[in-house]
């Protein structure tokens, strides 16, 4: 049981992008909120039982000979290694919370383009009118609704913001 920088236990920090997804993230193991000290842990496999428990701070990147003989060691009862493993050197390579900020607005980025897709999809359909929409790729394609559609593009005139002429002359006539 070592101590933490701080001198004694910490806070929990938690963070819902940062989670117990996948094998090699690393951990800070506890004995309930608040208690964090020095003692971390590395998981094998993915643990989403675990988030929101234990404050996730990076993970295994790279080669994971290491990790594969961590996981081959054995352990008593307690699930603790029969002989002491210690990690002589480190290596920091992505900070986790920026490579996270960016996966979220890369997915917000996405969610914005398919918000105007569809707005654009919604307009297009209402005219009879060509789409083009933006792909997550960022390439631009032309959807094309029906040749039916199509035919009367040339001869749409807008009423207001959203209806065609040929909208309200069907409904008169």
């Amino acid at each position: 049981e070592g101590e933490s920088v701080w001198g004694g236990s910490f806070e929990d920090e938690f963070d819902d992008r940062l989670v117990h997804e996948e094998r090699g993230v690393l951990s800070m193991a506890n004995a309930g909120p608040g208690t964090n000290r020095s003692q971390f842990f590395i998981t094998f496999k993915s643990c989403v039982h675990l988030n929101r428990k234990h404050s996730v701070f990076g993970r295994v990147v790279g080669e994971f000979q290491t990790l594969d003989l961590m996981e081959q060691t054995p352990t008593d009862k307690r699930d603790k290694p029969k002989q002491p493993i210690q990690i002589l050197d480190i290596d920091i390579v992505v900070n986790p919370i920026q490579e996270a900020t960016q996966k979220e607005q890369e997915r917000i980025q996405q969610r914005e383009r398919d918000r105007i897709n569809a707005q654009k999809q919604r307009r297009a359909n209402a005219l009879g009118q060509t789409v083009k929409s933006n792909n997550s790729d960022g390439n631009t394609t032309n959807d094309k609704l029906n040749d039916e559609e199509e035919e009367t593009k040339g001869a749409v005139c807008n009423i207001g913001k959203y209806l065609p002429n040929h909208f309200l002359q069907s409904a008169a006539g």
